[in-house]
């Protein structure tokens, strides 16, 4: 029986880190305007969520109920996901039911983007808030020492140079 060694980590047992705030492949979803890029990741959404879209629809109209849902149908659907039907992009609510479905949270990265900003799940954010905090402890820090050596200037200027 061979004696495992506990102190060398295996190789087989990496894990690739996790993706906190998932995007698309920017080469699946380039477009000259947002909607193209819209069009592409809803498309994207849709063909990797495992569902068919009348499943998507379903499962949309019961989320939205009969008078948001509207006329929503596959053929909307597919008007969503195509950067050839500009009118067809889907409101706010109607996004949100899509990226509820598709569970797809790079729906909404891609929008959050523009503004510098990126969505994250919410089991993340102990740790984003510990890295702030951590952040301002540096800071004040920095601030501390600052003051210790105005503190060592305003001395010398009543003791003479003395400490």
């Amino acid at each position: 029986m061979a004696i495992r060694d506990t102190h060398t980590l295996d190789l087989f047992d990496w894990q690739p880190p996790v993706d906190v705030a998932p995007k698309f492949d920017p080469e699946r979803v380039k477009g000259q305007h947002l909607f193209g890029q819209l069009a592409r990741g809803i498309s994207e959404a849709l063909s990797d969520c495992g569902k068919n879209r009348d499943q998507v629809v379903e499962e949309m109209r019961a989320f939205l109920g009969d008078d948001l849902a509207g006329k929503l149908s596959v053929n909307v659907l597919n008007g969503y996901a195509s950067a050839a039907r500009s009118e067809a992009m889907p409101n706010a609510v109607r996004l949100a039911a899509l990226v509820l479905v598709t569970r797809d949270i790079r729906l909404l990265n891609l929008i959050a983007e523009l503004c510098g900003w990126m969505v994250i799940e919410a089991k993340y954010l102990p740790a984003i808030h510990e890295a702030m905090l951590a952040d301002e402890i540096d800071r004040r820090h920095h601030e501390l020492e600052l003051l210790e050596e105005r503190k060592k200037r305003a001395r010398k200027g009543w003791t003479g140079g003395q400490s």
